[in-house]
């Protein structure tokens, strides 16, 4: 039995494709301008990915997997919450030195900090719409008839 893609389902993939520009977005941080040269953290990036990937298998395999649903949606929340954690804790410094210390801090630092915290919105944003997804479930639910038949003599 082929299932249809439903708006609840729509919001699913929504939110893994955010999940997935968040981790892009922590990527290019990492790597680019002020923060170039600086170590990746491969909590991050594992959980990121082991997310992501888990995310689209559920929603290509979502009818072999109906009984599994929520589990796989919670472990899923719950690695993007942590990622999104750590996300935050190595981009403290930068918005210690940009917000907090009153001296001379490049212009460099405060883009990097920009940038981290768009990461950390996606990330942010990846996790509401999971949460929605999630009270509606993949494939939302169908209505049923209930049309009450009285028969008379």
């Amino acid at each position: 039995m082929k299932k249809k893609i439903t708006a609840s389902g729509i919001i699913y993939l929504v939110s893994i494709v955010l999940a997935l520009a968040g981790f892009i977005v922590y990527l290019v941080n990492s790597t680019n301008g002020y923060l170039a040269g600086t170590k990746l953290n491969g909590w991050i990036i594992s959980l990121s990915v082991i997310a992501i990937v888990l995310g689209f298998l559920l929603f290509i395999f979502r009818n072999s997997m109906e009984g599994y649903e929520s589990i796989v949606m919670i472990v899923i929340g719950v690695l993007l919450a942590v990622s999104v954690c750590l996300f935050i804790d190595e981009r403290k410094s930068l918005a210690a030195d940009v917000y907090f210390i009153p001296v001379n801090y490049p212009a460099a630092e405060a883009d990097a900090l920009n940038v981290g915290i768009v990461g950390v919105a996606f990330y942010i944003v990846s996790i509401i719409t999971l949460v929605v997804s999630s009270m509606m479930g993949i494939e939302g639910k169908e209505k049923v008839d209930e049309t009450i038949v009285v028969e008379t003599k």
